[in-house]
């Protein structure tokens, strides 16, 4: 068995799906405890929200927790663009593992997001002009990579070219421009280095140890049947894909947004009835935010929960084929309210879109997306007729 420690379960499923392109069977925990048959085993420590302490705390008693478990190797999987407290939490797996370096690679060259003379950049253009830096909750102020990650107690971090070799100690940041960088990497990454990043490092490493990659699955004349959206995130992509689905006929009920401003149970009842009134004429339903609202941390905390409530007391009348959620935090809050702790993936249906079974019979299947991923066609599909 090997491990990964993820800050969110969007992360965690990205992740586990991923070893689903590999014939690996893995397990998602949110809980630290128990032990595991799979050849994978995902923990999703919630952290990437919490202060530099706190996550360092809940980190370090994760790997502590896993290596009691014997795995032959774990990874750190941190956000792709660095949001969250990532120093302190690779910190706290050196610790907990008795690692003393760490090499950090989080961007995903694929998805045209790189790190060149120690700037993040995003299809060739700095990090902080993206709608990143509009993030409500972690919104990136800097391009620079070693701003990004922070600092935390003397931990020792750097920013390396590529081509040359690790330090010691420390946790550093490889550059990464290409295909190239990435094999690089994963050719210096010994039982020594803890490695951390995104999915696209993790793919490497699998390969460097002789992990076989299948051929890709085909997607055509998927069924998801009655089928709940749940989009809370802000970032520009799936504003987007908003939008473009409205266009196509797709039936869309935006959360009041007197729910945003705390307001009370009744609204929340008449949303629930509208929602329910939806779904008996389609089976697909978007639920969506206000875009009005203004982006805050105490906002975005109070749609979650809000999606939280709706979504509890709509499985009490309403069976669910599949429920689709948008965003990490925003699937953490809904699963936690449902006491969902393990999940198991499914299929892959596009990178970074992952459906998961759990021991719930309603919904019969949970699916998560990143926010600023794409929606795959076999998914996101609607039509005006």
């Amino acid at each position: 068995m090997f491990a990964v420690i993820a800050d969110d379960l969007s992360g965690a499923a990205e992740i586990a799906g991923q070893g689903l392109q590999f014939g690996i069977s893995s397990e998602i925990k949110c809980e630290f405890a128990g032990t595991t048959e799979k050849e994978l085993l995902v923990i999703n420590t919630s952290s990437r929200a919490l202060g530099k302490k706190k996550a360092y705390k809940r980190v370090k008693k994760a790997a502590e927790f896993l290596m009691s478990l014997n795995p032959e190797w774990i990874y750190k999987k941190t956000d792709s663009v660095l949001r969250g407290p990532v120093l302190a939490e690779l910190s706290a797996i050196m610790k907990g593992s008795g690692l003393n370096r760490s090499l950090l690679l989080p961007a995903n060259p694929g998805m045209g997001r790189t790190i060149v003379n120690g700037k993040y950049m995003v299809n060739d253009f700095e990090l902080t002009e993206t709608s990143f830096a509009q993030d409500p909750e972690h919104p990136c102020k800097s391009a620079d990579v070693l701003k990004l990650m922070g600092e935390f107690e003397g931990t020792r971090a750097g920013c390396l070219a590529e081509n040359q070799l690790l330090p010691e100690q420390g946790v550093f940041i490889g550059e990464i421009k290409n295909e190239k960088s990435l094999q690089y990497w994963a050719g210096l990454m010994n039982d020594d280095v803890l490695p951390a990043g995104g999915v696209e490092f993790f793919t490497r490493i699998l390969q460097k140890r002789e992990h076989k990659f299948l051929d890709e699955p085909k997607q055509s004349n998927v069924e998801f049947g009655r089928t709940l959206f749940v989009c809370g995130s802000k970032h520009q992509n799936s504003r987007s894909a908003i939008e473009q689905a409205r266009d196509n006929g797709a039936a869309i009920s935006c959360m009041p947004i007197e729910l945003i401003s705390g307001a009370e149970n009744r609204i929340l009842k008449r949303w629930q009835n509208n929602i329910i009134s939806r779904l008996e004429k389609s089976n697909k339903l978007i639920l969506s935010v206000p875009e009005q609202i203004s982006p805050s941390k105490n906002t975005a905390l109070r749609i979650q929960s809000t999606f939280s409530r709706i979504i509890e007391q709509l499985l009490t009348e309403v069976k669910l084929d599949t429920l689709v959620i948008e965003g990490g935090e925003t699937g953490q809050a809904i699963t936690k309210n449902l006491k969902i702790n393990n999940f198991y993936p499914k299929r892959l249906l596009a990178p970074g879109v992952v459906e998961l079974s759990t021991q719930l019979t309603n919904p019969s299947a949970i699916i998560m997306k990143p926010g600023s991923y794409v929606w795959p066609e076999s998914l996101w599909c609607f039509s005006k007729n």
